[in-house]
């Protein structure tokens, strides 16, 4: 079948003294065009927004902008992440920060992260801090197919 028309969901906090960085929290709809996507990224769908609605409730104002993306069609050709990669460079957007989630409801026992040397020792250096919540595991590898077309040379500053 044809492709047909799908759409990124894109909701944010604009930061109060850095608008202009943006810090993206995303899941996806691991679907084909107009599939739900379930679970397979449902749950990092409802943990993104969760970040977002729990910052709101407690009247918590980021510092930097804070995006949460609910990219589309992660499985059939990251279309999602693409697209808002390509847009983010057109844009000539600040990315600081992106993060993923896409391993399913489970607790989640620590990250996967795509940065230079110098970047991923200071990360972890904070592993103490994690350690009592069992999400401490920091491996240097693959951050994430979504958030993946943000870190081109062309949107690292």
């Amino acid at each position: 079948m044809d492709d047909v028309l799908s759409y990124n969901v894109i909701g944010e906090i604009k930061g109060s003294e850095h608008p202009e960085n943006i810090m993206v929290v995303g899941g996806h709809l691991d679907s084909w065009d107009l599939a739900d996507g379930s679970h397979d990224d449902g749950a990092g769908i409802v943990q993104s927004m969760e970040v977002m609605n729990i910052f709101k409730n407690i009247g918590y104002k980021p510092k930097n902008t804070l995006r949460v993306v609910l990219f589309m069609n992660e499985e059939n050709g990251v279309r999602g992440g693409t697209k808002y990669g390509e847009l983010a460079k057109a844009n000539n957007e600040n990315h600081i920060f992106a993060m993923e989630s896409d391993s399913g409801g489970f607790s989640p026992r620590g990250f996967s992260i795509e940065s230079d040397d110098a970047s991923f020792n200071k990360i972890l250096a904070w592993k103490n801090l994690f350690e009592p919540y069992l999400i401490h595991s920091f491996t240097k590898g693959h951050s994430g197919t979504d958030i993946g077309p943000l870190t081109s040379k062309a949107l690292v500053r």
